[in-house]
């Protein structure tokens, strides 16, 4: 009752005042969701001019346990579990509500980084998770059909065998879609000490060139049928081979006699996780390198981002502290391993949980992604904004394909608030947007679903539309001047950095660019994300744009994406893809071009612009009509590919 609330708030200002200590919970109550959530104000009038300090601390441990509203499978049970308090600076007794959760996130940063310290890399943890999933689906392939969690564990120990005979090299390309192979392959890799590198078969096989030159691949482990497949779409595989030796994985896998795959399945079975991977050579050192990820290139040159096993293994942990997985959990995996996010959530994540994958080669042919939910029954789904865009156009996707989706998770690029109202008018499914980059392994806030409320019938909101949702625990935001590093206050638009025991070790033999990426603030290494962004006094998170993707428009800066939300309300369709680009120009500096993917009015539609209320500086020079944007091998819009369209129309 309020004068409880009150009394109690009376009573803690008296105790501190008679110099006693105090352990006060600002939340007021227990998480649902595994996030922390909004400190009350109240707390600030019983502690202000009392003279006490603020020790700031962070429970891990807890969520997931039988005293928490979780509904995560592994970690609920009467058994023992590890619990950490981490503690922070004391802080003044004027501190405010926001000011004393940032610092509760940050110690959040310290607990996490810690707690890896204690468990194994990679390898050993995905073997011992396979080994405890028992007969259990681990991989539900289209080709290969599925596999248990002993099958799939006992061809990662085989492969991973002979990979430590047959590939000196300490880095493994491989060139595979989402599958039995890819996951065997990146596992394998991990439990005999190997870095792998996915090489992006999207692009051109020039791109492929300059990855393997740049990681010192000398093998690259693939498929022929998928060879074939990709030659059959123009990709130059010969060049391919003339560079590099091409394995194929399925002929490996011919080589296993029976009696070496029952071999390394009594051993899944039987021998510890440690043991095995020590024998096998697997990674001590969770600082060692576990993968080399080019980054898409949409904007520029492609980037090799190193990530250790601790910025993997804890991503993948933060996704589960906030996905609470239930028993009847299966991800769809269609997202490419060369992709952060696929990789950390479609491959990882599930491995190290025991949720099957259902894995979809192809994440750019929506109507397959439908048709293996459906068979499947699939119960998480993320892709890209562009993708779902995609499947919300394509009339032969029906709702009662995505029935079984409890959540879809957008992320890599901003979802277009269209899409999600299509999503929702079509298939009554709500999709939650998230952020991440891959310098954070990827994922670094997401909007969770809405949480019934025990004993009524009415639901709390724990996303909000327009922002890309709350930090994952152990992560933090801050937003800043770009030019000063200040903090800005909350609701105000700046720089946003990011801090977590997922960020990158380094940019591939690459120096100074890793030093101009990173700032070091209240001793702490922060990652400039390169993103306009702010902060709302609940630590939600809206992203404006990049800030390379502004355009000096006659003296303004003006954001492309702003200008393609506006255009994209005009032309109020939501299967319509618009891209914003600018190119140079002699007299305003730069110039927009509009891509869009139907033929328009362009008097008709600049006379509902105005109307609209939108400003003329926006509005772009030309408006070019294509069939279909031009995307990466993840699902989001190639904007330099875009670029590439618009410089040829210019120049004409």
């Amino acid at each position: 009752a309020e004068g409880d609330y009150k009394k109690s708030l009376a009573d803690v200002r008296a105790a501190l005042q008679r110099g006693e200590v105090v352990c006060l919970f600002p939340e007021g109550a227990l998480t649902k969701t595994g996030n922390l959530m909004t400190f009350k104000r109240g707390y600030e009038q019983a502690v202000v001019d009392t003279g006490a300090s603020i020790v700031p601390f962070y429970l891990h441990g807890l969520w997931g346990s039988e005293f928490s509203r979780t509904k995560r499978i592994k970690q609920i049970g009467l058994g023992r579990r590890p619990l950490q308090v981490q503690f922070a600076q004391a802080l003044p007794d004027n501190t405010t509500a926001p000011d004393l959760k940032n610092a509760v996130i940050e110690a959040s940063i310290d607990s996490w980084a810690h707690r890896a310290q204690s468990q194994q890399c990679l390898g050993g943890e995905v073997l011992a998770s396979l080994a405890k999933g028992g007969s259990r689906s681990a991989v539900i392939d289209p080709i290969s059909g599925e596999l248990s969690c002993h099958r799939l564990g006992a061809g990662v120990i085989r492969m991973a065998l002979w990979l430590k005979q047959n590939e000196p090299s300490e880095r493994v390309g491989l060139f595979l879609p989402p599958g039995a192979g890819g996951v065997m392959l990146n596992a394998a890799a991990w439990v005999c000490g190997k870095t792998v590198v996915n090489l992006n078969y999207s692009g051109s096989a020039a791109s492929v060139r300059a990855a393997i030159n740049a990681a010192g691949i000398k093998k690259v482990y693939s498929a022929e049928m998928f060879l074939s497949r990709l030659s059959d779409k123009g990709f130059d595989v010969e060049e391919l081979r003339n560079q590099v030796e091409l394995v194929d994985v399925a002929e490996i896998r011919k080589s296993f006699s029976n009696l070496s795959l029952a071999l390394c399945l009594t051993a899944i079975k039987l021998l510890p996780s440690s043991l095995l991977v020590k024998g096998l050579g697997g990674a001590s050192d969770r600082s060692e390198t576990a993968a080399i990820l080019f980054s898409s290139g949409s904007e520029g040159k492609p980037k090799g981002v190193e990530l250790n096993h601790q910025a993997l293994k804890t991503n993948a942990e933060q996704i589960l502290a906030v996905l609470q997985p239930e028993k009847n959990e299966r991800v769809l995996g269609s997202l490419p391993y060369f992709h952060a996010f696929g990789l950390t959530a479609t491959l990882i994540m599930p491995l190290l949980e025991g949720i099957p994958i259902v894995t979809q080669p192809d994440p750019t042919d929506v109507l397959g992604v439908a048709k293996a939910i459906d068979k499947n029954k699939a119960t998480l789904l993320f892709m890209t904004g562009t993708l779902l865009r995609l499947m919300a156009r394509n009339k032969k996707v029906k709702p009662e394909m995505l029935a079984s989706l409890r959540w879809i998770i957008a992320g890599a690029e901003k979802l277009n608030p269209a899409v999600r109202e299509s999503f929702a008018e079509r298939f009554d499914k709500e999709i939650l947007e998230g952020y991440g980059t891959t310098e954070m392994a990827p994922v670094v806030a997401v909007n969770l679903p809405d949480y019934k409320i025990p004993g009524s019938k009415k639901s709390k909101r724990a996303h909000r539309p327009g922002t890309v949702g709350l930090p994952l625990p152990g992560t933090a935001v801050r937003v800043v001047d770009p030019d000063t590093f200040e903090t800005l206050p909350q609701g105000d638009a700046g720089l946003v950095l990011l801090a977590g025991p997922q960020q990158m070790t380094r940019y591939l033999d690459d120096s100074d660019r890793t030093e101009a990426v990173f700032v070091e603030l209240d001793g702490r290494r922060w990652y400039k994300s390169g993103d306009k962004g702010k902060l709302d006094e609940d630590g939600y998170l809206s992203l404006i744009d990049r800030y390379s993707l502004f355009a000096k428009i006659a003296g303004e800066m003006i954001s492309l994406s702003a200008v393609e939300l506006a255009l994209s309300g005009v032309i109020n369709q939501e299967d319509v893809g618009v891209a914003v680009v600018a190119v140079q120009d002699d007299q305003k500096g730069e110039r927009l071009i509009a891509l869009v993917e139907k033929a328009v009015d362009k008097f008709a539609l600049r006379t509902q612009w105005k109307d609209a209320g939108h400003s003329a500086l926006m509005w772009p020079a030309e408006l070019l009509q294509i069939e279909m944007l031009p995307t990466l091998g993840a699902g989001k819009v190639d904007y330099q590919g875009c670029k590439k369209i618009a410089l040829e129309f210019a120049g004409n």
